[in-house]
């Protein structure tokens, strides 16, 4: 498993958007760092959650985040 690039305190998740599925993104829990689908996940990439949420003129919402797998 991939551990965060930025806080080094938790694995990575690839996670989705239940109200919009086609939303898949990679993200660390701990320090809400986001890295968008296919994007190489290290400290030189990458976004936050608000952010991101920002750029795809989504609510920032986080009950709106479902875990699919930790990234390896």
């Amino acid at each position: 498993m991939i551990i965060c690039p930025y806080c080094g305190q938790d694995v990575v998740w690839r996670v989705r958007l239940i109200s919009a599925p086609h939303y898949r993104f990679a993200m660390c829990f701990e320090c809400d760092s986001v890295w968008k689908d296919n994007e190489a996940i290290s400290e030189d990439s990458g976004t936050n959650f608000e952010q991101y949420m920002n750029e795809i003129a989504h609510p920032t919402d986080w009950t709106d985040i479902e875990k699919l797998s930790q990234i390896e």
